[in-house]
């Protein structure tokens, strides 16, 4: 099995207490050995790549000093075309957070 591709992610604090990151990857998985030789050069089916992005704020000062909101969004490529019986869709999902003086929570 062979993988090639590219990974790339960016970290900010733009602003006192404000955070932003973003990510995208992008790959290939192909079977580059293998005992039966039809399967040589064939893509396995997977997700090609994703994208990211998340923020959060924490308070600096005032009454909710400590108190930080933030969220997040999540885009999941299309699997690669196979012969399997299954599809899978792309997808995209959002994630809200909240922390407290560092103590991670996401609402369930």
């Amino acid at each position: 099995m062979t993988s090639r591709g590219v990974e790339l992610e960016a970290v900010a604090n733009p602003a006192p207490g404000l955070k932003v990151i973003g990510s995208f990857t992008s790959y290939n998985l192909f079977v580059s050995k293998d005992l039966n030789p039809d399967l040589i050069g064939k893509s396995r089916p997977t997700r090609r790549g994703n994208c990211l992005g998340l923020a959060d704020y924490t308070f600096q000062s005032g009454p909710l000093t400590g108190f930080g909101v933030g969220g997040g969004v999540r885009y999941i490529a299309r699997p690669t075309p196979t012969r399997n019986l299954l599809r899978f869709p792309r997808s995209c999902s959002a994630t809200p957070r909240s922390t407290m003086n560092g103590r991670t929570g996401a609402p369930r």
